[in-house]
């Protein structure tokens, strides 16, 4: 594929690269600056009095800019501002729970069978799980804010345990902190002084999590 970022490029614009491995573009001509979200959209990149545009996606430029292979990009654009160790895992522990897709509206699942499941004590709306007519496994409850509510539901290819909404729960809790650059995987411990990342704690992602929180190892490490 033809480089983006070739020697046309660098003379009409110029990137500045920001935290957690955002990029910013500059239009060297009018000095306008935006930020380059992650993701796929595509834009046209103008060659002033050149007469040439070219179409590129953001992923692509930030693909070339870092020098990241396929698998990179696809962890560093689903679990931004994540450090890539962290993404790994918690790609795989989605993968784990058998979850296949996630809606987010207003419209309601028609179950085949259902049952309530009583997952977080302060959710005011109870959580649905059962089965539905394209064979999945749906689990479904309502956020309700001061002028609006969305339903939730997620389909998995089996039956959805209270311990798989919980881990679930606490993914997207860290993905949340990504998204506002306040993530940070590492910590050091209070008791005995060093320094951890909180993947190298044994035990579930709940009790690896729990050593983040509280910076304690509880001398509890993963070889």
């Amino acid at each position: 594929m033809k480089k983006i970022l070739d020697e046309r490029f660098y003379k009409h614009y110029s990137l500045e690269e920001l935290e957690n491995k955002m990029l910013a573009i500059i239009n060297k001509q009018t000095e306008e600056r935006f930020i380059i979200p992650k993701n796929d959209v595509r834009i046209t990149l103008v060659y002033n009095g050149e007469g040439e545009q070219r179409d590129v996606t953001f992923r692509e430029i930030y693909q070339e800019y870092f020098e990241w292979d396929k698998q990179t990009t696809y962890y560093k654009f689903k679990y931004r501002g994540i450090d890539l160790r962290t993404a790994k895992y918690l790609d795989s522990v989605i993968k784990n729970t058998g979850l296949v897709n996630k809606e987010v509206d207003y419209d309601e699942e028609e179950f085949i069978t259902k049952e309530k499941v009583n997952v977080w004590v302060n959710l005011l709306y109870d959580v649905i799980v059962g089965k539905v007519k394209n064979g999945l496994w749906c689990a479904q409850w309502v956020e309700a804010g001061i002028d609006d509510y969305n339903v939730i539901r997620l389909y998995f290819n089996r039956k959805p345990s209270k311990n798989t909404l919980q881990t679930l729960d606490l993914v997207e809790k860290i993905m949340y902190l990504g998204d506002f650059g306040v993530f940070k995987p590492e910590f050091k411990c209070i008791e005995c002084g060093r320094k951890f990342h909180w993947l190298d704690i044994e035990g579930s992602i709940f009790k690896k999590y729990e050593a983040l929180e509280d910076k304690l190892c509880g001398d509890e490490i993963s070889e």
